[in-house]
């Protein structure tokens, strides 16, 4: 008997490129920005953005330890950071949007939400609704206290905004202020001219 010969598979037909299955879409790799910079440390943040020196920064810190202070707080005293940049800074620490409240139209039905002794004390506003949920723009979105108050205070849970601190502190006073009652123009009296008397006749004439 003849040895049998192993038998080869048929080759697969190849496919051609209308016949290949599609592949999957890839979703868009988020860039650097977008995620390195959550729960990054302030300082580390203020550093990366070149606002600071390390040299600086570690003044700051050891403030901060002998005060109790927040490093937020001891820049903003000293001088070495403004509200703004500030603001952004812890913004983009949280992944929340930092707004600018002169260029919002604010909801009057969400700013009742708060009083004004309130509001000043949390240094928070509510400027809108979103989906329902009330849009609560802070001056400091790491402060848990403020953000437990404010869910008590309002009975759910808020999206927060970053906005700086004096510009929560103006727009506040400002929705606040008393309107000042305009003046009413009182009607003139009216003119009278003197008319002269007439002369009598006199007596006797025809």
């Amino acid at each position: 008997l003849e040895p049998l010969q192993p038998t080869m598979p048929p080759p697969l037909p190849l496919l051609t490129l209308a016949e290949q299955a599609p592949a999957a879409p890839v979703a868009p790799a988020a860039t650097p920005q977008e995620v390195s910079n959550l729960g990054v440390p302030l300082g580390t943040l203020i550093f990366r953005a070149g606002l600071l020196t390390e040299e600086q920064l570690e003044e700051a810190l050891q403030e901060g330890v002998s005060s109790g202070k927040r490093l937020g707080e001891v820049l903003l005293e000293s001088g070495l950071l403004n509200e703004r940049d500030l603001g952004r800074l812890l913004a983009d620490q949280k992944g929340l949007r930092f707004v600018e409240l002169s260029t919002l139209t604010l909801d009057p039905v969400a700013t009742a939400l708060l009083s004004s002794e309130k509001a000043h004390m949390y240094a928070a506003l509510p400027v809108g609704f979103e989906d329902g949920v009330p849009l609560v723009a802070v001056a400091d979105p790491s402060n848990e206290l403020v953000t437990e108050n404010l869910r008590r205070a309002l009975g759910s849970e808020p999206r927060l905004l970053v906005a700086s601190r004096s510009d929560l502190h103006a727009t506040i006073d400002g929705l606040n202020a008393p309107v000042a009652e305009q003046p009413v123009a009182q009607p003139e009296p009216p003119v009278v001219q003197d008319v002269p008397a007439p002369t009598p006749a006199p007596i006797g004439a025809a």
